[in-house]
């Protein structure tokens, strides 16, 4: 019995009788090419994400740099809260740095060459990551103060809280670069059927599968 592949390749290529196709095979290849059609979804994105990209970094810039004014304006971090919470704004800062890049890509396709999305790609994922890191640490450090609350947990001294704020704050930093890397590796510019150049990533036939299930 054929496959459904099969049947599109016999269909395209002729190699089945037009007596044996229904009305029906005409209309859902019809439709199969209008939904295959993505014209009409970069025409919106092309308008759509570039005011939102454009309202989320104003925001954003303001919001992140007023929390980074805040904290710096004092002589110190009384809590290792208080670090996560200011290096959670610099990653976010750094992240909407990326914003108007993929604005333009949406509007115009990449225009900037391989290094700039590289470098973007591995950018963006990096501050991402740390963002999501520090909101983790931050979790369980307001967890870790409540117990320690309910108990006669002796709190660390100075010398120690500060030396553990710089370790956690630099392994977080080594772990979200090492999960930006493979951006750095994979993305690429590519040409798609339309000529419009596009920063994607592109993995080797033995890993692809494995790639896009764990993303």
């Amino acid at each position: 019995m054929a496959t459904h592949l099969d049947y599109d390749h016999d269909y395209y290529h002729g190699h089945d009788n037009s007596s044996n196709h229904s009305y029906e095979d005409e209309e859902y290849f019809a439709d199969y090419h209008t939904v295959c059609d993505k014209q009409e979804v970069r025409s919106f994105a092309g308008v759509f994400l570039p005011v939102v990209y454009t309202i989320v970094l104003i925001l954003g810039l303001a919001g992140n740099s007023l929390v980074i004014f805040v904290y710096l304006s004092h002589k110190r971090l009384r809590t290792l809260t208080d670090v996560f919470i200011l290096n959670l704004a610099f990653a976010d800062l750094l992240l909407l740095l990326t914003l108007p890049f993929w604005a333009a890509d949406a509007v115009n396709g990449w225009q900037i060459g391989t290094a700039a999305c590289k470098l973007t790609s591995a950018m963006y994922t990096t501050n991402f990551s740390c963002s999501m890191l520090l909101l983790a640490c931050i979790s369980i450090d307001r967890y870790r103060a409540l117990v320690r609350g309910s108990t006669t947990a002796q709190a660390p001294t100075r010398k120690s809280a500060q030396r553990q704020r710089i370790i956690v704050c630099l392994i977080v930093w080594a772990l979200a670069i090492l999960l930006g890397l493979p951006d750095m590796v994979f993305y690429t510019v590519v040409q798609n059927n339309s000529g419009r150049h596009a920063c994607r990533a592109v993995y080797p036939h033995n890993m692809a599968r494995a790639e896009w299930v764990w993303r």
